[in-house]
């Protein structure tokens, strides 16, 4: 298990990162989400052991990453550039790779590659964004790793590359029971592979959590209300937004229950419907509903 531990960073004495606790068990998925700048990266290079945290510790099956080749040799990490050497050529990062890393399979990546399709000829410097990031993907799975840590992977895939990367990724899992930490503003993608999900604002984890849960926490309904009535008069607190055409009402609410729906009764409502939310609406109105939180705290 990855163990994230009251780890905090910062630069220049101005934290990023604060205070960070997190796990990944062996056969889990975990997405990782937040802004641009809520400290994702930073976050990851701790978990890597590219970075040194300033507090707290980073532990695979109770061992610290940083500065511990042998437990480095357990991880995959794919970072969002793939700052890879561009002189050498698909082949020679292959043989690269095999010379350091002992647990590297060339057959798995021969394997992989007859999905991806890259020439071994080809050098790194003239690959494009989505091939790096395939090179990348193929190179760090056929290390044969225990854990796969992903920043952005799927940046620069087309649709066809993503769906196979995505496959790949499941049937990784549960052939090899690899835990996975994978960061990406796709939320879609995330929530098809995703068991749990962390999410991270201004350096500070602020749920971990998973999409069922969050899915029970916010609720949107279509709502009826024959010959409409305004929306501003449908202004509890726990509404987080409202939104209408003609007399047919989408409200998203936190904490729906039984007093919320006679509340909306009261106010005209003849149909009250559920509708599914998907992942990336549920990360909106969690954010919008904490920016309402501390709008009221200020006021």
């Amino acid at each position: 298990m990855i163990k994230v531990e009251n780890v905090s960073k910062r630069y220049s004495k101005i934290p990023v990162i604060e205070h960070i606790y997190l796990t990944v068990s062996r056969g889990e998925i975990r997405g990782l989400i937040g802004n641009n700048g809520a400290g994702k990266t930073t976050l990851i290079k701790c978990i890597t052991g590219i970075y040194k945290p300033d507090d707290g510790s980073v532990l695979y099956d109770d061992e610290k990453i940083y500065d511990n080749p042998d437990v480095k040799h357990k991880v995959g990490y794919v970072s969002d550039n793939c700052g890879y050497l561009g002189r050498y050529s698909v082949s020679g990062m292959v043989r690269l790779y095999e010379n350091y890393y002992p647990n590297f399979n060339k057959e798995k990546f021969n394997t992989l590659n007859e999905e991806f399709g890259l020439s071994l000829k080809s050098k790194v410097k003239n690959l494009s964004k989505g091939q790096k990031m395939r090179l990348g993907f193929m190179l760090e799975l056929s290390k044969q790793p225990e854990y796969l840590i992903l920043d952005e992977p799927t940046s620069g895939l087309d649709p066809v590359a993503k769906s196979k990367f995505m496959e790949i990724l499941v049937q990784e899992v549960e052939k090899g029971n690899i835990g996975v930490l994978i960061s990406s503003h796709n939320l879609g993608d995330l929530e098809k592979l995703c068991d749990t999900i962390t999410l991270i604002e201004d350096g500070k984890v602020t749920n971990n959590t998973n999409v069922d849960d969050l899915k029970e926490q916010f609720v949107k309904l279509q709502v009826v209300i024959p010959g409409g009535i305004d929306s501003s008069k449908l202004n509890l607190p726990n509404i987080v937004n409202v939104s209408n055409v003609g007399s047919v009402y989408t409200i998203i609410i936190d904490n729906y229950d039984k007093m919320t729906e006679e509340w909306l009764k009261s106010k005209g409502a003849e149909l009250i419907e559920v509708i599914d939310m998907g992942l990336e609406e549920l990360y909106v109105s969690s954010q919008s509903r904490k920016g309402a939180e501390q709008n009221e705290k200020m006021a």
